[in-house]
């Protein structure tokens, strides 16, 4: 029992008096690169250097990190744990050292915000023109693309906030939201030229005709498309693009026939432009809120919150008197 007690005080002491932030980026880069002579080229040191690191932290922890194998290194059950909380404690380091900067000069800082497509044609831009406008200094940093991939970077800290639709039923527990726009209706969309807006009302039966562009599967709207189209007795049409990339959307929709979906703001908003019309058949039952979502445990640092009042503030002027 003796020596249980004092193998744990050497154990606590070199967890709060010798691990520095030096030895929580090693294990992160080892863990990512998987190779002693990668990370060593990495760090431009020589591999021995790193080799002497890794060796010391298992010898201060008194557990084997990572196993050496012909194909380079993997961590074990004791490195995939100090991995995972040296990227912790690094995000949580980042986010103090932002939040000291926006402390000191009061408009600056940095926020990253995973945007999904509802979001990326008009809410961000106005929101971070606005930001731009109240703190010019804050660096902003965009990711694009679906819930699937923005959600766990999210949770590892590399967002800190994702903005967009709020998924219904897909939104884990431990995310607090902001609802920006209570319902934001799907609409039928076709490029401007397209024949079917010369027709005064236009029947779903008249779009089996044409190529469709549709969510992937698995997207989190593709479900929701394929039930409202089958209670208009329709089936998801061999002819079809999947994509949830608005930009190439429009593109193929002003150099083909295809039709498309959009979200009722974003279609009026390439309407004005010239780009696309909304064609006239209900999809009332397509709808949902637009807002951001961040993690409870984190609150949004000053940078983020500014982020968030620009959103806020733009949702407000958007929407109706």
């Amino acid at each position: 029992m003796a020596g249980e007690g004092g193998q744990m005080i050497r154990f606590d002491w070199h967890i709060r008096g010798n691990l520095k932030p030096k030895h929580l980026q090693l294990l992160v880069f080892l863990d990512d690169f998987r190779s002693l002579t990668k990370v060593a080229d990495y760090l431009n040191v020589t591999q021995p250097a790193v080799s002497k690191a890794l060796a010391d932290l298992e010898r201060g922890l008194e557990v084997k990190l990572f196993e050496r194998s012909g194909r380079g290194i993997a961590p074990t059950i004791y490195g995939q744990c100090m991995a995972r909380h040296a990227r912790t404690l690094l995000t949580d380091l980042q986010h103090a050292q932002e939040e000291l900067l926006s402390l000191r000069h009061g408009s600056s800082g940095r926020v990253a915000v995973g945007v999904l497509p509802s979001a990326a044609p008009v809410l961000i831009p106005k929101a971070i023109a606005k930001l731009k406008r109240d703190t010019p200094l804050t660096t902003v940093l965009l990711r694009d693309g679906p819930i699937s991939t923005l959600l766990p970077e999210l949770q590892i800290g590399d967002l800190d906030m994702i903005v967009g639709n709020i998924p219904r039923t897909r939104l884990l527990s431990g995310i607090a939201t902001e609802i920006l726009y209570d319902e934001d209706p799907i609409v039928l969309v076709a490029g401007a030229h397209h024949p079917l807006t010369r027709r005064r009302a236009p029947q779903w039966g008249d779009l089996v005709d044409y190529p469709w562009i549709l969510p992937p599967p698995g997207a989190s709207m593709r479900e929701p498309f394929e039930r409202a189209l089958a209670e208009r007795g329709l089936m998801v049409p061999p002819n079809r693009i999947e994509s949830v990339s608005l930009i190439a959307n429009k593109t193929i929709m002003q150099e083909t026939l295809a039709i498309g979906f959009f979200s009722k703001r974003i279609a009026e908003h390439y309407r004005e432009l010239g780009l696309v019309a909304i064609l006239p058949l209900d999809l009332h039952d397509l709808v949902g809120p637009i807002g951001a979502m961040w993690l409870k445990s984190t609150p949004p640092l000053p940078a983020a919150r500014n982020m968030l009042n620009a959103l806020k503030h733009v949702a407000e002027a958007q929407s109706p008197a």
